[in-house]
C-alpha cells in the first residue's frame, strides 16, 4: 500500500509541528503562499507499507523505515 502527501518545512525555527503535510499539492501550494517566506519548497513524499498495522508501527518509531517488531 502506498501513502501519499506534500510537505514543506518550516525554515523560522526547529518546530516540524509548524511544517505544511497536506493531500494535494494545490493544497500545499496555497497555505505555503499565506508566509511563503516561512516554509521552504514544496516536495512530494511517498510512504510504502504493507498494512494499516505497518504504517502505525512506521509512524511511532523513532526513525523512517524502522520497524520494531
Amino acid at each position: 500500500m502506498r501513502l501519499t502527501y506534500w510537505h514543506a518545512s518550516y525554515t523560522r525555527e526547529s518546530h516540524r509541528n509548524y511544517d505544511i503535510r497536506t493531500k494535494t499539492k494545490r493544497e500545499a501550494v496555497a497555505v505555503k503562499a499565506e508566509q511563503p517566506e516561512c516554509y521552504g519548497p514544496i516536495t512530494k513524499i511517498v510512504v510504502e507499507y504493507a498494512d494499516g498495522f505497518d504504517l502505525m508501527c512506521m509512524a511511532a518509531s523513532d526513525g523512517i523505515g524502522e520497524r520494531d517488531y
